[in-house]
């Protein structure tokens, strides 16, 4: 049998269209994406039934589904006509176990507004990356706000708010296969110790080694988490000033600020003007430094340390649970597996 592709041949017009074969998903999650792999539309031109070639039908709606859509409409014009058809569908709700749904659904949720009343703070839901499962937890909603750079700003996207709908952090350090081996890669400065010229923003944790872990994420994740605007103090060569940089992230390590509310925190390390304008987690708004790092050492902030004399000015920052609200100085990452990275959707 031929295939169409709805051009003029031989004076035959477009009655209409068939599906010949649905796709093969029909059952679907709120907030998923409509999946039409394996369908196989027909078009009846002067009687006779041909298959389309894909790329001559489109197929909608094409945002996350809700539970009132019932069927998805295929669409094809040709010789001035436009014809359609549909095809039925089921679209569940969600389930209130954040475990139990895909990315896609997720993902899904936070674009349509819908995620702060499906699902709780400190809900969690594991991240194959690099075919290890970790688990990341919500830690807020409707917190971060998008980068200017993200495709979704200035859209419809959660209610036009631009924000994310649902911040996650992993809620145990990275092992050995994604972040043990960076000696020498991670630090906020050259080798040179005295050479502070990177700062997070040019950092190789921030330009390589968080998106290696990124591009090592399964599931499809990479393509839905979306880029969040992150403020961060950094330390320009060997002055004690501090430029306040807004960086663009899709996968980033926590901070200070979104911890613990600076009135009440040890500062120790950290520049005062990183808390204007930057709030605090849910997850973290009676945080004693305890729950979160709970049988861990430390996990390393993105923050640098800029506090005078205290370490080295260059050295990523780091909470210290054995001195209750204290950020420590500050060290160099090194094999230590102590990365904690984040992102949105």
């Amino acid at each position: 049998m031929g295939e169409a592709f709805l051009t003029r041949r031989g004076g035959g017009a477009l009655l209409g269209i068939t599906v010949i074969q649905p796709p093969g998903k029909t059952t679907y999650l709120r907030g998923e994406r409509i999946d039409m792999t394996g369908a196989v539309i027909g078009a009846d031109i002067g009687g006779v039934i041909l298959p389309l070639n894909p790329t001559a039908w489109t197929a909608s709606p094409t945002t996350p589904l809700t539970q009132d859509t019932q069927y998805i409409t295929v669409t094809a014009s040709a010789g001035g006509r436009t014809v359609s058809t549909r095809i039925p569908i089921t679209v569940q709700p969600y389930s209130s176990t954040l475990a139990e749904n895909t990315w896609e659904a997720i993902a899904g949720a936070a674009e349509l507004g819908d995620a702060a009343t499906a699902w709780s703070v400190g809900d969690a839901k594991n991240v194959s990356v690099g075919g290890v499962n970790y688990t990341f937890r919500i830690i807020g909603f409707n917190h971060d706000a998008l980068h200017t750079s993200d495709a979704k700003y200035g859209t419809a996207y959660n209610g036009g708010t631009n924000k994310a709908g649902i911040s996650f952090l992993c809620d145990t350090n990275l092992g050995p296969a994604h972040a043990s081996n960076v000696s020498g890669k991670v630090q906020m400065h050259h080798t040179a110790p005295d050479d502070l010229s990177l700062g997070w923003d040019n950092c190789d944790m921030r330009t390589t080694v968080l998106p290696d872990i990124l591009a090592a994420m399964g599931d499809g994740l990479p393509n839905l988490i979306r880029t969040a605007s992150k403020k961060t103090g950094t330390r320009r060569g060997s002055g004690t000033s501090v430029t306040y940089l807004i960086t663009g992230d899709k996968l980033w390590l926590p901070h200070a600020p979104e911890l613990q509310d600076g009135t009440n925190a040890s500062t120790s390390g950290i520049a005062l003007g990183e808390w204007n304008g930057v709030n605090v987690y849910a997850a973290f708004e009676n945080w004693t430094g305890q729950e979160f790092f709970d049988g861990f050492n430390a996990c390393w902030l993105r923050g640098q340390c800029t506090a005078s004399g205290e370490d080295n000015p260059g050295n990523f920052n780091r909470p210290d649970i054995n001195h209750g609200n204290k950020w420590a100085g500050g060290e160099i990452p090194t094999a230590r597996n102590m990365i904690r990275p984040g992102f949105c959707l």
